[in-house]
C-alpha cells in the first residue's frame, strides 16, 4: 500500500494522463476528517491541473459506509452477465466493460478471490466498485459531495 501522499500523487498523475473533462471520485470517511480530505484533494488537483495548463477537474467525494462487501455489492450485481454469451463472444459483463491491458490477469484474479476481509488484496475491487458507484449513484451530485475545480464555490 502507498502512503497517503503517494496515493494523492498517483491520483494527480492519472488526472494528468486522462486529461481535462474526467470526473475524479475520492472515497471519503464519514465526519469532518472526510470533508477535510475532500477539500485537500480538490485544492491539490486544482493547482496541479492549472500548473500543467489544464482546466481544473470536477472532484466528487464518495462517502464510505458499511463493509467492503456491502460497498462492492452494486458493482458486483452490475457486472453479472445479463445473458449467455452469443457465439463468438468470450464473456458478457452486464454493465461493466473491461478495457484490455497487461493488468487484466491480476485484476481478474483479485475479483475472483475477493472476500471483503480486511488485509486481503482488494484495491482493484475497491477502485472498480467506486468507479461503478460514481457513474450510477445520483446522490453523489449533491453539492456537499462535489468540489468544482473550475473556480465555482466548493
Amino acid at each position: 500500500h502507498k502512503s497517503v501522499q503517494g496515493v494523492k500523487t498517483a491520483v494527480g498523475a492519472q488526472m494528468l494522463r486522462d486529461g481535462p473533462g474526467v470526473v475524479i471520485g475520492i472515497p471519503i470517511d464519514p465526519g469532518q476528517a472526510g470533508k477535510f480530505q475532500l477539500v485537500e484533494y480538490v485544492n491539490y488537483l486544482r493547482k496541479l491541473a492549472v500548473d500543467n495548463g489544464m482546466a481544473p477537474p470536477k472532484v466528487v467525494g464518495m462517502p464510505t459506509t458499511g463493509s467492503k462487501l456491502d460497498r462492492a455489492r452494486a458493482y458486483r450485481e452490475g457486472a453479472q452477465p445479463a445473458h449467455e454469451p452469443n457465439p463468438g463472444q468470450v464473456e458478457v459483463y452486464g454493465n461493466v466493460d473491461i478495457v484490455q491491458g497487461p493488468w487484466n490477469a491480476e485484476w481478474m484474479e483479485q475479483h475472483h478471490t475477493f472476500d471483503g476481509v480486511e488485509g486481503h488484496a482488494d484495491d482493484y475491487v475497491d477502485c472498480a466498485g467506486d468507479a461503478y458507484r460514481l457513474v450510477t449513484d445520483p446522490s453523489l451530485t449533491r453539492p456537499e459531495y462535489v468540489g468544482w475545480g473550475a473556480g465555482e464555490d466548493d
